[in-house]
């Protein structure tokens, strides 16, 4: 073959090369909005009022809410971002629930007293944290985008709007992140405890969240560069 088009072959090897290597970085650092998966999405409340005793669901399952809604995440270097921008809603109980006789995200009572938080959304801010194998430390800060605690009893009823607190949250267990295909995988462990100054609860927060989203297969890239190149490689050769 002509020595001209042994350097063309080169180029476009070295091209392809190129290519590879920018496709597989692409592949690992990406930012994405996630979608929550409610199925696998709850937390679970454990509520106490002046350092007593823990209260009792209001109804069976009335102290653990399912979330859903979207968040953020950025995966860079091998290392995880949580930017916030989060919308973690807790999803309604039709109850009804005391105080005031209507759904709530979240209800507790004793003999004497009822609890309820309403109107929930968090959001989560933390990282870099470096990603070891598909496991993080999943250490941030929660923040409380809407909500509203209520209790009431024989002594009395309060409310308190939570708006704007925020509590860190330690989870023990570690988060995951994982590919498959083009789709990619969080799951971020939760766990805070919250006190509401205004009305003397304290709350403790235990669960996770999973997320998913879609980003192109490197190989999508990759094999439509090949394809792109072997086109051009071919006609430069015919017109030769």
């Amino acid at each position: 073959m002509p020595r001209s088009f042994n350097a063309h072959l080169r180029s476009i090897a070295i091209c392809l090369l190129a290519l590879f290597i920018i496709d597989n970085a692409a592949l690992n650092a990406f930012a994405a909005t996630f979608t929550i998966d409610s199925n696998l999405s709850a937390l679970t409340a454990t509520v106490t009022i002046g350092g007593g005793s823990p209260l009792s669901p209001q109804l069976p399952g009335s102290l653990t809410a399912q979330i859903q809604g979207t968040f953020e995440a950025d995966v860079t270097g091998g290392s995880l971002q949580l930017p916030g921008g989060w919308n973690l809603d807790f999803i309604e109980q039709l109850g009804p629930f005391n105080p005031g006789a209507a759904p709530a995200d979240f209800a507790a009572s004793t003999i004497f007293v009822v609890a309820t938080l309403r109107g929930g959304a968090l959001d989560l801010v933390g990282g870099p944290t470096p990603i070891v194998g598909t496991n993080f430390a999943a250490n941030a800060t929660a923040t409380f985008l809407a909500g509203l605690v209520q209790v009431g009893g024989i002594f009395g009823s309060a409310s308190e709007n939570i708006t704007g607190l925020s509590f860190l949250s330690t989870p023990a267990a570690l988060g995951s992140f994982s590919q498959s295909g083009s789709t990619s995988t969080l799951q971020i462990p939760i766990d805070f405890t919250a006190f509401y100054p205004e009305v003397g609860v304290t709350v403790r927060f235990v669960g996770q969240v999973v997320g998913t989203t879609t980003v192109p297969e490197a190989s999508t890239f990759f094999l439509s560069a090949i394809g792109s190149l072997s086109v051009a490689a071919y006609g430069w050769r015919r017109k030769r």
